[in-house]
């Protein structure tokens, strides 16, 4: 298993992320955090399950992801395709949808995953290189998602 590198300060953001999503969808919303290493959240209405939520916070604005990297990753939020294909086989046994939402610097996403089409994204190698963990899988297969198919929370 992989060791989690979430901190207090990044746990309090994603709570805030959640709060805004439950804000955005109106009242009778509530959510749950699922285990640790499992999709963060279940989001109810009525006491029913509803969607299934990744939260993520980035250190980046997206005017500075728009412009940093490969030319054809730039406009492109990186997400693990392992990360992605758990929650949208974990949702469709529900039979509910996935979203994902992201905090960046300057803005607050959440893309529903039904309306990505694999021609949407590019699968490529990336991660993180700075923890010391590439043979432990943080340097994995990721999906580049265009940020234009998410919408402000």
């Amino acid at each position: 298993m992989r060791p989690r590198h979430e901190t207090q300060e990044n746990l309090k953001q994603e709570q805030e992320v959640v709060n805004r999503v439950l804000k955005r969808l109106g009242e009778g919303w509530t959510e749950s955090k699922l285990s640790d290493n499992d999709i963060d959240r279940i989001i109810y209405r009525d006491g029913k399950t509803k969607i299934l939520l990744e939260v993520k916070c980035r250190t980046i604005s997206t005017e500075a992801l728009s412009n940093i990297g490969h030319p054809r990753f730039r406009g492109r939020w990186m997400i693990s395709r392992m990360k992605w294909k758990k929650g949208i086989d974990k949702a469709k046994s529900l039979g509910i949808p996935f979203w994902f939402a992201v905090r960046f610097k300057d803005v607050d996403l959440i893309l529903d995953t039904s309306i990505v089409s694999d021609s949407d994204m590019i699968i490529d190698m990336g991660g993180r290189h700075d923890r010391g963990e590439e043979k432990e899988g943080d340097v994995e297969k990721m999906y580049y998602v265009p940020l234009k198919l998410f919408q402000k929370i």
